[in-house]
């Protein structure tokens, strides 16, 4: 054994990297490194190498690859490997040359006296073809490679195709094989395309349809086509092999093995493809020495198929060509296709050195193909350097967008990449490594911008999150803004706080934290409040009797939390963003993935909104997929495509794995798609425009696009005008009737209906369709495998309907429809009609329940025995009930409140009257067996974060929980406290479901402020109290307001905090002026508003009412 000596490279034309290694007795071997336009950066890893290797034994081959493999905190790439194969094929060659053996003896023997070959042609018409494969032919070979096409759009005109077939026939009818290489130049809509043309002329394999980087839409176009897809020139090690394997999306594997660690790796990848029935065709473009050892390795492998040849490929230029640099070319003569296996030692040729010395000598690095191949290296102008170290910039800290996609940036606000693309610029992201550096702004000179505007919470170790700590001991939804106090300053409310919730594992660090001069907006000053304009920046409308100044603080922690691009379209600003895909470029699942999809979507996806016709569906799925991903009449078609595809993106959100907020997210590419289907929609309008269109609202609800949705409804409801869905069909019985369309058109319009209704109560906006222009008829109760065009077989008798479940909710929706006309109109009911009011639904609400007591009651043991659909039938339909109830009843809640100012001797809150109570104790009662179903919900996992519904309902319980507890401060702590910790609770798990500007997001910012308000309320009487006389005699000095003017019983203007005097409310109270539950709702669920510019000319009194909030509140804790 001797150990090596030296390791040297080589650099020769037309674009190789030829490896030399010696060891101490003056053995040697050669190997090759060749990265195609990377030649330098392999020539500094084998430096590495080198001074690595060095004095190691020789014959360690295996220990020196896993040292190459392991030993470093980086592993695999095409540098890296390219440089471990240059050592490693010159480590075989060398110990076999020893030995006086050929490599394939040390690996076993050989299967095989001679091996299968191929060569490249060119050539872009057909009878350039035949005369470049006519000369393959005549140089001994019968199979060949060519182009498929030139590169292609995402959706090309198919005549694009036309030539690349006519060539395959031209090589064809020579008698010989051709392979087509797409290059994964060519996109997945004409790839398939091109797959399914060229298949009746049988080539040999189909190379890189795709890039590899798509293995699903390899996969599935493996799955369209039987010809054979090869692949594996960009894959680097076993490691990454392995996933094409399992997914059975290869068939042909096609290594390089210059590029994958040499000839140890390709014998270890070859066994693994043989287990899977995979065949080796390896990939050799390149010089000599990779196409021995190639051959080497494939003499002694069973599933070896062809082998490819460089001989007179095209790269090959300026003399030298797989003959040169041997004195033994004669071994790669081709005779039947086949070349001979060498019987020589090692590698099987013998290097010409004296021409390998010789070319090498100041040969350029082939690096980008505009530059000429013998361009000598010091032709090359030379690198720039900076003179001076201060000119040099280190950026320790990238924006968000450079971070996201592992860019250089320039350190700068805005950075260079920001501006040439032209997004906005923040530095929002957690920095990790320490304090995190200033950012600089990009004027030049620059002067160091106060970080806080970039920081984020969650970084324990930044001193403006230890001073939020010290104040806020929570981590469910911390405040958006810092107090200027100091430690010894802190509230007591805020130390009762911290003692009784310490930081939550939950804790929402995405929330992006922006520090100024300003105190918490809490501690807003309503004597500042000007008048605000009824519209938010994004012109939504939200009310007439808006209580903007706490919708402005509420806006103001929502910008903190949720952070929206301006440049986004006005129906979709303030909606989370869904991720970018290119919908051109859409990968089909394979067919039985489709069909599970389906499956799950009506099994359990769709609960209650049934609108589609499962049968019907189906047979869609089967025609789509039966003719290569199109459908068979041109008609519709498009519309069906994008309704399979959101039948395919609402299961994905409802599937196991969606639950784990890490998910990656492939349901937008199935949104997209569609949304790219409609968007080539032609000719009349159909009922499936209508249902594509209301699965793409449903959906957007999902991923919390509420504006998105919303705007997308307008449409959707326009074209159920337009096709007289609301209207009930009169037809002639002697007439064929399509039952399924007629059942169909019945179950859109009432699941829009619905939606509708659910929408106007969330945004706190008119409803779109109205009671007098409606007579369309209810959904029959029958299951969609009773439904045919021809006849309806009715579900009596027989076990539950599935629909049974539909068209409760469609009932609820009507009386949901009438509530919100008749309780929240733009002029308020009295007293006396809202009580008559909430007898009459409440009534409506017992006699609809009464007909699903049997169900909806049903004890918990008989629900498990049902399917998971109905399990969720059930709670939609209970949470949909008892969130009706609060719609009824939460107006009590609220108008009491604002005639308690003369009632002192009552507790705060307490009902006038016996229905009134009652009525405050029917709402809190709802919002108790919300929370009950979210918490078995919860601890049951089978909450999901596109629950839009629950989550909605949820949060609406909890506002009306902590209402409730905020007013009963006067009152015993057990009159409320079951309520709060109720509250509390459910809080804290549908904040668990928080993702970053998510609906749940902002829902838990909101309750955050009002839990914190109600433990101040409760834990600080005496600071409420010193700071509200100040307010009321500042506001009795300078404005003369007295108390309780202008307070109407029950009426629009609620005044102060749920109806407080000034003696009783807390100027700091995040809730000083709310006045309607729609105008709360609008906000919140439609995210971001404009409702900050109303303020601009007050700030300064603001900040000095802040000031003095904050002394006082430090005086008394002194």
């Amino acid at each position: 054994m001797s150990k090596i000596k030296s390791i040297e490279y080589f650099r020769v034309p037309p674009r190789w990297l030829f490896v030399k290694i010696t060891d101490e007795a003056g053995n040697i071997g050669w190997g090759e490194a060749s990265l195609e336009g990377h030649t330098q950066a392999v020539e500094g890893c084998l430096d590495a190498y080198t001074a690595r290797y060095v004095g190691m034994n020789a014959d360690d081959i295996e220990h020196i690859w896993q040292t190459s493999w392991r030993l470093g905190f980086y592993r695999g790439g095409p540098v890296f490997m390219s440089a471990l194969a240059g050592i490693d094929i010159a480590l075989w060659d060398l110990k076999a040359r020893r030995l006086g053996v050929p490599i394939y003896e040390l690996l076993g023997g050989k299967v095989r006296d001679k091996l299968k070959v191929y060569a490249w042609i060119g050539g872009d018409r057909p009878s350039d073809v035949v005369v470049q494969a006519q000369a393959r032919k005549d140089q001994g070979f019968s199979a060949v490679k060519m182009n498929g096409t030139e590169d292609l759009g995402w959706m090309d005109s198919p005549s694009a195709l036309d030539d690349c077939v006519e060539r395959l026939k031209a090589v064809k009818s020579l008698g010989m094989d051709a392979g087509i290489d797409f290059h994964g130049r060519v996109h997945k809509p004409m790839a398939k395309q091109l797959a399914k043309a060229l298949e009746p002329h049988r080539p040999m394999f189909i190379e890189e349809p795709l890039l590899s980087e798509h293995m699903e839409g390899i996969k599935a176009i493996s799955q369209l086509t039987s010809t054979p897809i090869a692949l594996g020139e960009r894959l680097h090690s076993r490691w990454d092999v392995r996933p094409f394997l399992e997914a059975g999306a290869v068939d042909i594997l096609q290594p390089d093995i210059s590029h994958i660690g040499g000839i140890s790796e390709m014998k270890r990848i070859a066994a693994m493809a043989e287990a899977y029935d995979v065949a080796v065709a390896p990939h050799c473009p390149l010089g000599p020495i990779a196409l021995a050892a190639n051959v080497q390795v494939m003499a002694s492998t069973a599933n070896f198929a062809i082998q490819e040849m460089s001989l007179g490929i095209h790269y090959n230029v300026g003399g030298q060509d797989l003959t040169s640099y041997t004195h033994n070319p004669e071994v790669w003569k081709v005779t039947g296709g086949y070349i001979e296996l060498m019987k020589g030692p090692g590698l099987g040729i013998e290097i010409d050195e004296e021409q390998v010395r010789k070319f090498s000598q100041g040969t350029k690095p082939w690096t980008v193909e505009d530059e000429a191949p013998d361009m000598q290296a010091h032709e090359r102008p030379a690198k720039r350097r900076k003179k001076d170290v201060s000119d040099r910039t280190r950026v320790s800290r990238a924006c968000d967008r450079c971070k996201k996609k592992k860019t250089r940036c320039s350190g700068r606000q805005p950075c260079t990449l920001c501006v040439s693309v032209g997004t906005g610029c923040e530095f929002t992201a957690t920095y990790t490594r320490g304090r995190p550096p200033p950012v600089l702004p990009d004027i030049g000179g620059g002067t160091p911008v106060p970080d806080g505007s970039a920081q984020v919470i969650g970084s324990s170790s930044s001193d403006v999150d230890e001073a939020v700590n010290q104040l806020i001991g929570l981590g469910v939804a911390r405040p958006t803004q810092a107090f200027q106090l100091s430690q010894s300053e802190e509230p007591l409310y805020q130390q009762a706080v911290n003692t009784r919730h310490p930081v939550s594992s939950t804790d929402m660090t995405h929330l992006r934290l922006n520090i100024s001069g300003q105190t918490d907006s809490r501690a807003q000053s309503s004597r500042n409040s000007p008048e605000l304009p009824q519209t938010d920046l994004q012109g939504h409308f939200v009310g007439p009797s808006s209580g903007v100044s706490f919708l402005l603080r509420v806006q103001k922690k929502l910008h903190q939390a949720v952070t929206f691009s301006q440049e986004s379209s006005i129906f979709t600003f303030g909606d989370a963003p869904l991720p970018d895909f290119n919908p051109s470029f859409f990968v089909l699942p394979p067919y039985s993935e489709a069909q599970k999809l389906v499956a799950r979507y009506f099994d359990f996806g769709a609960a209650t909104h049934r609108f589609l016709h499962r049968p019907t569906v189906e047979a869609w799925l089967e025609e789509f997929y039966g003719n290569l991903g199109q459908m068979t009449q041109k008609n519709g078609a498009q519309e069906k495509t994008a309704l399979l595809f959101m039948v395919f993106a609402t299961a994905k959100e409802y599937s196991p794995e969606a639950r784990n907020s890490g998910s990656v997210d492939t349901s937008a590419r199935y949104f997209q798609a569609a949304e790219h289907q409609l968007s080539m929609e032609t000719g009349q309008i159909r009922l499936t425009n209508v249902q594509a269109r209301l699965c793409q609202c449903l959906y957007l609800l999902s991923q919390s696009r509420v504006n998105h949705c919303w705007s997308h409804f307008g449409t959707t409801a326009r074209l159920i005008f337009a096709l007289g869905i609301h209207r009930k069909r009169r037809t002639d019985p002697s007439n064929n009737i399509d039952h399924i369309e007629q059942e169909c058109r019945k179950r859109v319009f009432w699941c829009a209906y619905g939606l509708d209704s659910y929408l106007s109560a969330a945004l706190g906006r008119p409803r779109t369709f109205h009671d007098e222009d409606i007579d369309q008829e209810l959904p029959t109760l029958v299951d969609d495998s009773d439904l045919t065009s021809q006849r309806i077989t009715t579900t009596s008798g027989k076990a539950q309907s599935i629909m049974m479940g539909a068209i409760a909710h469609n009932k609820l929706a009507k009386i949901i429809s009438r509530i919100l006309r008749d309780i929240y109109p733009i002029r308020p009911p009295s007293l006396q009609a809202r009580v008559a009011l909430s007898t009459k639904f409440s009534e409506e609400l017992t006699s609809w329940r009464k007909e699903l007591s049997r169900f909806l009651d049903a004890d918990s043991f008989y629900i498990t025995l049902l399917p998971p659909v109905f399990q969720r039938q059930r709670n939609v339909l209970n949470l949909a009930y008892y969130h009706t109830l609060i719609l009824i009843y939460r107006p009590f809640l609220l108008s009491n409140f604002a005639s308690l100012n003369s009632r002192r001797s009552h507790a705060h809150g307490a009902p006038t009257t016996a229905d009134i109570e009652r009525n405050v104790q029917d709402c809190l009662d709802a919002a108790i067996h919300i929370a009950a179903i979210v918490n078995e919900l919860h601890e049951a996992q089978q909450i999901f974060r596109a629950f839009w519904f629950t989550h909605y309902f949820a949060f609406c319980a909890v506002v009306v929980l902590y209402v409730y507890s905020i007013q009963q401060r006067s009152a015993p702590e057990e009159t409320y406290r079951i309520y709060f910790d109720v509250a509390e609770k459910c809080q804290t798990q549908i904040s668990s479901m928080a993702d970053k500007e998510s609906l749940v997001q902002r829902y838990s910012v909101v309750l955050e402020e009002l839990r914190l308000e109600a433990v101040k309320q409760r834990q600080a009487p005496r600071i409420h109290q010193r700071i509200q006389q100040t307010q009321f005699n500042d506001l009795n000095d300078s404005n003369q307001i007295t108390v309780g003017t202008a307070i109407d019983e029950l009426g629009t203007r609620d005044g102060a905090v749920f109806g407080e005097d000034q003696h009783g409310t807390t100027p700091s109270s995040m809730m000083a002026e709310l006045t309607g539950w729609g105008e709360f709702d609008s906000l919140v669920t439609a995210g971001m508003g404009g409702l900050d510019f109303g303020f601009m000319g007050d700030l300064d009194q603001n900040d000095t009412w802040n000031r003095e909030i904050t002394n006082g509140i430090g005086n008394l804790v002194g």
